[in-house]
């Protein structure tokens, strides 16, 4: 199912759909290893500008935007990426620069609130590797639920019903 995208404001963040001009941060993202030790295998360049052309054709079931604020741009790259017609697993990687400063909630919280708002999502996932040990923390201040652990990974949701019960208050409404 092909869904839209768009610009999207939260806390002082703008969430931009990936264009031409986020090249270099999305290979640099890829090919971090800093960045992607938590995440997947570090990329060769070459990959990674592959991944980045298909990510731009838009023909696949991932959606990317660029992260950046009113003093910086060029922060990091945020995902949906859709798993089926209801639901959709969520990612997102900073320069390590941007790391631990405060911008990971509001940046999940904008793009939970449009999957569920916009694309009228029934559940957002968030698999990460269990050595990510920022990560729950990150999970819970969003009052996402975990789930279980396996393979070296931790699952988590949001699902609808919980988002609704949430989405009044902070991080989600600024």
């Amino acid at each position: 199912m092909e869904r839209i995208q768009q610009q999207i404001r939260h806390a002082g963040l703008c969430l931009t759909p990936l264009c031409q001009d986020d090249n270099e941060l999305f290979i640099e993202l890829f090919t971090n290893t800093d960045v992607m030790k938590h995440i997947a295998p570090v990329m060769t360049q070459f990959e990674a500008d592959e991944l980045f052309k298909k990510a731009l054709r838009c023909d696949s079931s991932a959606y990317y935007w660029s992260v950046s604020s009113d003093n910086d741009s060029g922060m990091g790259i945020t995902a949906l990426i859709s798993t089926a017609d209801d639901r959709a697993e969520f990612g997102l990687m900073l320069l390590p620069e941007y790391c631990n400063k405060g911008y990971s909630v509001p940046v999940g919280a904008a793009l939970i609130n449009f999957g569920f708002s916009v694309w009228g999502l029934e559940g957002v996932d968030v698999k990460h590797r269990i050595s990510n040990k920022a990560v729950p923390a990150f999970l819970t201040r969003l009052h996402i639920e975990y789930s279980n652990e396996q393979n070296g990974f931790g699952y988590w949701i949001m699902r609808r019903s919980r988002w609704q019960q949430y989405s009044a208050i902070y991080p989600y409404q600024i």
